[in-house]
């Protein structure tokens, strides 16, 4: 019987230790460089491309889910489930100090509440 218990536990912990590493090791990043914006390397846009940035909350099952929209050539769309979102956020706020209060009112309403805003526009 010991062993048995033994022998779950052990498999409980393996599973959990999996799990842990695909959500991590599976979530797209966000790379900020002095070039640009990338997508797990698979898709970027450069700063100077950028005509257009547009913040959006969704509701979902268990919180609402922040994105940002950049405009240029075509749209990429990062959301706060990537990793290094906080850096992304730091750095587009850095370079558009004006989206700042936008952007929190946007990130931080209600949930349950759909919203989308263009925080900055290219004149």
């Amino acid at each position: 019987m010991i062993r048995l218990l033994l022998y779950v536990v052990v498999i409980v912990a393996v599973i959990h230790v999996v799990r842990r590493y695909f959500t991590v090791t599976l979530k797209p990043a966000v790379q900020v460089t002095p070039q640009g914006i990338a997508v797990s390397d698979a898709f970027g846009v450069s700063w100077s491309e950028i005509r257009q940035v547009d913040v959006c909350r969704m509701p979902t099952s268990g919180a609402a889910e922040f994105s940002v929209v950049l405009f240029g050539n075509s749209a990429l769309t990062v959301t706060s489930a990537y990793r290094n979102f906080d850096l992304f956020a730091a750095r587009m706020i850095e370079r558009w100090p004006q989206i700042e209060t936008e952007w929190m009112r946007v990130r931080r309403g209600p949930p349950e509440i759909s919203e989308r805003v263009t925080v900055w526009k290219k004149d």
